[in-house]
């Protein structure tokens, strides 16, 4: 029996495009650059929001 995984884009992560780190909408990104206690990185995640198609079938036909 074959396998195949068809939702790739699901197991995508996403990433933060003001400071490269992993998302992290509805906070904010914390690292410990030095070892000497987190800081704050970013507190605007942004990246790009997955588009729905908007168009029908019905849409694209052409009455040819």
């Amino acid at each position: 029996m074959c396998v195949v995984n068809i939702n790739i884009n699901r197991n995508m992560t996403k990433y933060c495009e003001n400071c490269g780190h992993d998302c992290h909408c509805g906070g904010d990104c914390m690292k410990d650059y030095d070892g000497n206690g987190e800081i704050k990185c970013c507190g605007n995640c942004k990246h790009e929001e997955k588009k729905e198609k908007s168009t029908s079938n019905e849409d694209l036909f052409n009455g040819a």
